[in-house]
């Protein structure tokens, strides 16, 4: 599996800051950016995370499909409804994705696109693909 130093090693940063820098210098919505960077360092409040930090001490499966617990990972990429939602929106703007079970491999993926590498040239983390 791969985690974000693994990403920041491939893609030649080297640290954490080297590939902020990088990052928010993209051109996308500063909300989007925030959203992906506090994804990225699973600093998203799911049910999961505020039950870590006691918050909330009851039930912390997903409200959508009920069948796994709230993580980042799960509302974002593995539940069944924003799956399918993914899938909509990549048929609606006709590209084709490789759909991961880890949210770095999407960041990687997303790494690879914005800077026209193709999957096999991106070394050790496109291997996850």
């Amino acid at each position: 599996m791969a985690n974000i130093s693994q990403v920041i090693a491939c893609h030649g940063y080297g640290s954490i800051f080297e590939l902020s820098v990088h990052f928010w210098n993209l051109k996308v919505m500063p909300s989007t950016q925030f959203y992906v960077w506090r994804a990225l360092l699973d600093k998203i409040a799911t049910k999961m995370n505020l039950h870590k930090r006691r918050i909330i001490l009851g039930d912390t499966l997903c409200p959508l499909c009920g069948r796994e617990e709230e993580s980042t990972s799960h509302i974002l990429i593995t539940c069944v409804v924003s799956s399918s939602v993914w899938n909509m929106c990549n048929s609606w703007i006709e590209i084709s994705t490789v759909n991961h079970n880890v949210l770095v491999n999407h960041f990687d993926q997303f790494l690879c696109l914005c800077f026209n590498k193709a999957a096999t040239s991106c070394g050790k983390v496109c291997r996850f693909r």
